[in-house]
């Protein structure tokens, strides 16, 4: 029995199979552009390789500014210590001619009691300046919180040479004929005469103070 094709008669000998568009030729220049970025990446690797230190360079770089932060804190701390203990020796020597430290609590002596009462308000300035330097504030990057030094103790420095410039000059103002203003005027030249030298001491914290506040994060 012979059976016969029903769909030879649908394609005859001109029959040609033709696209409507040309996205071979599209997927061929896609292969060719990919295949040319990936030479000039492999050529652009070979003249600049990647470098494996960088961030050990980075870590070191911000281990230094942590350390040399660290250290000009420091320095701004042990200024004010040390302007504390210069002002606490210079008065206890300044001290002889109006009476006996030691004696303070056992003898009735308003001169010296009122020559006493300078330096115990500036050592007690002293050493809540001190604590206040410590602190820092509290500031926003972003969504993250952070610790920055502004530099607090600034105002130490500048109040205690401005203190001791001015004692220098109007100490002569209080009179000697009682004794707790001829106690009060010892103080205040004792303390006037230190002005020299906690010049640059005080100079020499108000730029580590400076140096603190504007330091980069």
């Amino acid at each position: 029995m012979h059976i016969k094709n029903k769909n030879i008669d649908l394609f005859d000998d001109d029959f040609e199979i033709t696209y409507e568009d040309d996205s071979f030729y599209h997927y061929e220049d896609s292969l060719d552009v990919i295949h040319s970025e990936a030479i000039e990446f492999e050529e652009i690797s070979e003249k600049k390789p990647l470098q494996p230190n960088s961030g050990t360079k980075i870590s070191s770089e911000f281990s230094i500014y942590k350390i040399t932060q660290s250290i000009v804190r420091g320095i701004s701390f042990a200024l004010i210590l040390g302007t504390g203990a210069y002002l606490a020796f210079y008065f206890w020597k300044g001290s002889a001619p109006y009476g006996d430290f030691s004696s303070i609590l056992t003898e009735k002596n308003p001169t010296l009691i009122a020559f006493s009462s300078v330096p115990i308000l500036l050592l007690l300035f002293e050493f809540f300046s001190f604590f206040w330097a410590l602190t820092k504030v509290n500031q926003r990057h972003g969504r993250k919180f952070y610790k920055k030094d502004i530099g607090r103790g600034l105002f130490s420095f500048i109040f205690v040479y401005i203190t001791s410039y001015i004692s220098f000059w109007i100490y002569r103002i209080f009179p000697t004929d009682q004794e707790v203003f001829y106690g009060i005027r010892g103080a205040l030249e004792v303390f006037g005469s230190m002005h020299n030298a906690l010049f640059g001491i005080c100079l020499a914290g108000v730029i580590s103070c400076l140096v603190r506040k504007y330091m980069p994060l």
